[in-house]
This record gives C-alpha cells, structure tokens and sequence, in this order.
C-alpha cells in the first residue's frame, strides 16, 4: 500500500471511528454517560462536542473514599453500563480512567466511547490490558459480558486497593485468561467478593 492509500485508508478509519461514536453517544442520552452536544469540523475534519464533567477519574477519587462510598459508587457505576446495555451498546474500554467521578454526594459518569460498538456488532481492537476480558483474545464481538468482565476488574481494584493481576502487556493478558482471581481484600469470602469473582468468571 502506498503512503497516498494509507493516509487515505487511516482518514476514512478515522471518520467510521467517529461516526461510530457519535452514533453511540446519540444512542446513550439519559443514561448517566457524557453527553453529545455537537458535531462540528475542524481543519475540515469532524470533532465532537462533550459536556463537561466536573469531577476527577475513578482511580484519583477512591483511594479517598471510605469502603462504604467506594460499594456505592461501584453499585451505581453497575447501574449506568447496564443502561448502556439496554439501549443495545457495548462500551468496550471500561477502565477507571474512563469514569468521572463528581459530586457530591460521589457520582460516576462513563466516558470515551471511542471503542464502543452495538451488542452483536464487531468490536475494535482497542482495550485495555488490565480490564480485558479473555475472550477479546478469541473473538471481536460486542457481548454484555465485555463490560461485565471489566466492570468486574474495576470494582477488584476499586474494593481491594490493587487490581487482581497487576502484570500489564502479554503477560497481563495471560494472566486475565489463565489465573484464577485471588481473594478480595478485606472482603474475603464475603457476598461481596461473590459478586465481583461472578463478574470475572471465565467466558
């Protein structure tokens, strides 16, 4: 390919990139997740205009929090992707840098949807090591379970304090698909590592 059709290819990847996470975030209005309000172009290209969240990320806000405050932001974190789910998209890239916490009382709101993809859909490329479920690795479709997986991921790091299998690049992924997940700190054996060892359940 030359550099004249690659730049081409990149251009119109981009812009099908873009429309698909217009088309998301027009999708998602009443959800809790950051809202639409805009298109316009720049330079000749497309950009989307965000609302502004006042807040920090996720992985700034909890280690402030009380256990208590961190189950509750988890619960309603939980609430947000499953209306994310119901309005028949997958975010595809849930990580506690792509939650913005305000308040108060503390609230999460979900951002960047640039990997996001409608249920049953083909999923991009694009996730994150540590809050990727195993079967990214064996197929490229949007499922509830990708999200419940990474949700999963976040609420370990979130309620322990580190994340289940801290190894990043290759051995992360293995270590997402082979290993099985260690004890909830602070929580062991209880309703509430239940919950989140569910959510990390093999597929």
């Amino acid at each position: 390919m030359c550099i004249r059709d690659r730049v081409a290819h990149d251009r119109a990847s981009a812009a099908a990139a873009l429309a698909t996470e217009r088309a998301a975030l027009a999708a998602l209005a009443g959800t809790g997740a950051v809202g639409l309000l805009d298109v316009v172009t720049v330079d000749g290209r497309p950009a989307l205009v965000l609302e502004h969240l006042d807040g920090a990320t996720l992985r700034e806000v909890a280690p402030r929090l009380s256990m208590a405050a961190r189950v509750e932001l988890i619960a309603q974190l939980a609430d947000q992707v499953d209306a994310i789910h119901r309005v028949g998209w997958v975010h595809g890239d849930l990580k506690p840098d792509n939650v913005i916490v305000g308040g108060p009382p503390p609230t999460p709101r979900v951002i960047d949807f640039g990997a996001a993809a409608p249920l049953g859909a083909a999923l991009p490329g694009l996730a994150t090591t540590g809050y990727r479920a195993p079967e990214r690795g064996r197929a490229s479709t949007a499922t509830v379970a990708i999200d419940v997986y990474a949700l999963g991921a976040i609420a370990f790091e979130v309620l322990g304090g580190a994340p289940a299998f801290p190894s990043s690049g290759r051995l992360g992924v293995l270590a997402h698909r082979d290993r099985r997940v260690p004890a909830l700190p602070g929580a062991a054996g209880s309703a509430l590592e239940r919950v989140v060892r569910a959510a990390l359940a093999k597929a």
